[in-house]
């Protein structure tokens, strides 16, 4: 009888014990299913991290190349995000600016630069640039974009570049920044990209920040005044479907080369354009319409810029 009741005793541990192993083998399975899933949502998540940083910045031949930023583990990007946006916020939409008597003062510039290359009255300062911004600011002049002109409640100006130098980008984009201000740059499509001038990528991020307009200055920088209807079309369509291309805003506004136009040339701009401007000065054009726009020609050295916006 006790020899039995030693055999049962004996059986009844076994299963107890054998009872208890297979519970801790069912539950280190599931943990081990846990933390399998856990590590690959965090792969993914890292993964959509790095996707959402891919940034892209011009390869050798201008074109855009894609590459990615090393992912972060703590997402601390909104307080960043939101000072940069405050710096380059516009103080105002150009078009929102009420309607009235005072006729926009309209700058003309090339390049922002202290070395000069060229012809020296092409070549304004950064630091002049600078202290004109300044003088606007003072006045407390509204800035508009060029394919946006006209006649306003209170005293505006409008900041233009023409051909669309590098150094727009490099010097004129910083100080416009700083001073929230805005300017419109006539790009000659043909020379994007090329030495010394604008990459896509630079125009676009111009652009996008609602501080740069981008215009047309034609295709090729050609005198218009000799070139046909059929040619001047040609040239219209296809530089405005590049700078639209890159920008995806439309192109409504342009810049005779040279200030060169006719009465064809304006005929014909007007199937394409809303506004053009010349290179003369409002100084002595009086009277202008919407196709025929004057501006003042900022030089190297301007110690008048003050009568400019008087």
């Amino acid at each position: 009888m006790r020899k039995i009741f030693n055999t049962s005793a004996v059986l009844i541990l076994i299963l107890i014990v054998a009872a208890l192993t297979l519970s801790g083998c069912l539950r280190n399975a599931g943990d081990g299913s846990g933390a399998n899933e856990s590590k690959s949502d965090g792969a993914s998540a890292l993964n959509t991290e790095a996707n959402s940083n891919q940034v892209e910045s011009p390869g050798e031949s201008g074109e855009p190349t894609t590459t990615t930023e090393p992912a972060t583990a703590e997402p601390s990007t909104s307080a960043p995000d939101t000072e940069a946006s405050s710096q380059t916020e516009p103080p105002a939409n150009p078009s929102s600016i009420p309607e009235g008597d005072y006729v926009p003062k309209v700058m003309m510039y090339h390049l922002i630069l202290d070395e000069v290359y060229s012809y020296e009255n092409l070549f304004v300062r950064p630091s002049e640039f600078e202290a004109q911004l300044t003088m606007i600011d003072e006045r407390k002049m509204e800035y508009m974009f060029a394919n946006d002109w006209h006649k306003t409640a209170v005293p505006s100006v409008i900041i233009t570049l023409d051909d669309g130098y590098e150094d727009n980008y490099t010097e004129m984009f910083p100080i416009l920044k700083a001073h929230g201000a805005r300017a419109t740059i006539f790009v000659v499509t043909d020379l994007i990209g090329t030495d010394g001038y604008l990459t896509e990528e630079q125009i676009r991020e111009m652009s996008d920040s609602g501080l740069v307009s981008i215009q047309c200055h034609t295709a090729h920088h050609n005198d218009l005044s000799y070139q046909s209807a059929e040619a001047l079309r040609e040239d219209f369509s296809s530089s405005i479907s590049r700078l639209e291309s890159i920008t995806g805003k439309p192109v409504t506004a342009l810049a005779y080369p040279a200030g060169s136009y006719n009465d064809t040339v304006v005929a014909v701009a007007a199937e394409f354009f809303t506004y053009a401007y010349t290179t003369k000065s409002p100084s002595n054009t009086p009277q202008h319409t919407n196709l025929t726009i004057p501006r003042y020609a900022v030089p190297r050295g301007c110690g008048y810029y003050e009568n400019f916006l008087n």
